[in-house]
């Protein structure tokens, strides 16, 4: 079945598939730098950032490697369960700044600490740099987590790129007991990378994704 898209969309997807159009027409070929800028220029749809009570920049350092997240929490003295997000972009763009709006959002919504992973791109760090990272978030995340109060509870989200390695992770854990995940929330995420649903076939194209 053919996608229903929003009146408050069609203008953008307009934009966007002329431009895509127009790029193949004309054999442009985007560098990774400018890939990443026009992700970067989607934030104009984001909200502006929420205020919220607990707003932290972190780093979790273990043996010699180092992953940037930022940390959220709407109650930073209740006891609330964790939420841990991998951004989406393919694997190649993206980045806790960009996301920072919506991961504001959803640990106000869904009262709960947000954990916003930066987790290493590609090409510079290739498969499975970024896994690694995130992985290493979800074992040690109470280690940054000592200012604010927290229970057992830890989840893990992502969208596109985001989902997958959240569907990745989910499977490891199954036989790495170090991986310990209370559910995992998917926002369209890429787990079929040979592209076969028929969902390919009837929205593959025109919608941006």
């Amino acid at each position: 079945m053919r996608g229903v898209v929003s009146e408050k969309l069609k203008p953008f997807l307009e934009q966007v598939n002329f431009a895509v159009s127009e790029a193949k027409a004309n054999n442009v070929s985007y560098t990774v730098r400018q890939v990443r800028e026009n992700l970067d220029k989607l934030a104009i749809f984001s909200p502006d950032k929420a205020k919220i009570a607990y707003a932290c920049d972190k780093k979790l350092c273990i043996d010699g490697h180092s992953v940037e997240v930022k940390v959220y929490s709407p109650a930073p003295k209740e006891v609330l369960p964790v939420l841990i997000y991998f951004h989406g972009g393919g694997h190649l763009c993206g980045s806790a700044d960009l996301y920072d709006p919506m991961c504001r959002k959803m640990a106000i919504a869904g009262h709960c600490i947000v954990i916003n992973v930066d987790y290493r791109l590609a090409p510079e760090f290739p498969f499975p740099a970024g896994i690694d990272d995130c992985q290493l978030v979800v074992m040690y995340y109470k280690s940054l987590l000592t200012e604010i109060e927290h229970n057992q509870n830890v989840y893990i989200g992502g969208d596109s790129a985001g989902g997958a390695i959240c569907t990745t992770l989910a499977n490891k854990s199954l036989t790495d007991e170090r991986i310990k995940i209370d559910k995992q929330v998917l926002i369209y995420p890429s787990v079929d990378y040979i592209l076969s649903s028929g969902s390919v076939k009837s929205n593959g194209s025109g919608f941006l994704l």
